[in-house]
């Protein structure tokens, strides 16, 4: 079996030639030793693979914020605060959301605030969450548009490389994007996600 063999049979609840072992490695790009670093996903499912780990590649569908949306970011200090704040607005035809941020000492985007990522998620460097009212709601509806043109292009071109180099290693593809439950967290914070869950599904 190969990696992508072993891992759709376990996925399936098939017994597979053996154990899975997938490491998902955030933010590094190497195991122990720094010196032997990959410089691209491929080379590190190459390192894994000659290993004898199984590996993954992702493939991240592209977002295309709506050209009707306006966006504009803020970076300020705040009184009695530590660490400036950034306000991130998107006026859209329904609606206004805001998505309000401490720049704590380890924030990684710069003058920025991503719609959808973990580090958006703590209330200790969330002041304000993108989605608070169900009215915030219209306004998400209309954030984002189908991808098109060079972005969808783009898009395409690199499912078609990530595709052969799988099918070519026999490994796992994965879509990776906003999705279900970690969407909501990131649009909501955890507290709100639960409450609603039960409050108001």
């Amino acid at each position: 079996m190969n990696s992508r063999d072993r891992m759709v049979a376990s996925i399936c609840c098939e017994e597979p030639d053996r154990v899975p072992v997938y490491l998902r490695v955030f933010e590094r790009n190497y195991l122990v030793n720094r010196d032997l670093a990959w410089r691209s996903r491929f080379e590190r499912v190459k390192l894994f693979l000659s290993l004898g780990l199984d590996d993954v590649l992702n493939l991240h569908p592209p977002l295309m914020v709506n050209s009707e949306v306006e966006v504009k970011v803020v970076k300020k200090p705040e009184a009695g605060e530590e660490y400036p704040i950034l306000v991130k607005k998107y006026s859209t035809p329904k609606g206004t959301l805001k998505h309000i941020v401490k720049m704590t000492r380890d924030w990684p985007h710069g003058e920025d605030i991503p719609v959808f990522n973990d580090y958006i998620v703590p209330r200790t460097r969330v002041k304000k969450y993108l989605v608070e009212r169900e009215e915030d709601l219209d306004a998400l509806s209309v954030l984002f548009v189908r991808p098109n043109g060079l972005v969808l292009e783009n898009f395409l071109e690199e499912a078609e490389r990530i595709g052969g180099f799988a099918e070519e290693n026999g490994v796992l593809v994965m879509g990776w994007g906003p999705m279900g439950g970690d969407a909501v967290i990131w649009l909501c914070g955890i507290e709100r996600a639960i409450r609603w869950a039960f409050t108001k599904p």
